[in-house]
């Protein structure tokens, strides 16, 4: 029961997290780097890759998901036991700040990947599959403080879903690599 608690909790962040890779084919123009470019050290601060596309994009997807888990919260009560708070009592940019800090999760991790010199879309494991979910830990504690088998869940449940949805990505040709 607690990983598909987990599952239902961290789905608003981790549609966020693969939405960049869905905006880039979407919006192409959208592409100003998050770090204008800029260096520090006189390496990337977290490279091109990252871009105001992805982080809008996911912010939205986030806030998306969210309202889709309140409507289904009402609708289903069979959701309400898989839930850790009453989201018909919170607003949809609840999902927009969890996005977002999957995000921010991740920018966390490209700025020390590059001061370790790993090229943007090299793996960097256990990091590139956990960035997303410790963001979003550490955003929703502002407002709800999950306990340690939720954070537990979250880590086993996004690891798992990083790497199916990744191969996935793969052979439908949105990202270059399995891994």
């Amino acid at each position: 029961m607690i990983f598909l608690q987990a599952l239902w909790f961290i789905l608003p962040a981790g549609f966020s997290n693969i939405s960049p890779v869905l905006g880039k084919k979407l919006l192409p123009k959208w592409d100003t780097p998050v770090d204008f470019g800029k260096t520090w050290n006189q390496k990337k601060i977290f490279g091109s890759h990252k871009t105001y596309r992805g982080l809008v994009s996911g912010i939205l997807m986030g806030m998306l998901i969210f309202y889709i888990q309140q409507k289904l919260y009402t609708h289903y009560p069979v959701l309400k036991s898989l839930s850790y708070f009453d989201y018909s009592s919170m607003s949809p940019w609840l999902g927009a700040w969890m996005g977002f800090s999957a995000l921010v999760g991740d920018l966390v991790k490209s700025f020390f990947k590059r001061r370790f010199n790993i090229e943007p879309g090299n793996p960097w494991i256990p990091f590139d599959e956990i960035d997303w979910i410790l963001g979003l830990l550490a955003g929703i504690s502002f407002v709800f403080v999950p306990g340690w088998n939720l954070v537990l869940a979250s880590l086993a449940v996004g690891v798992s879903l990083h790497f199916i949805i990744r191969r996935i990505g793969y052979l439908l040709h949105f990202v270059p690599t399995p891994l």
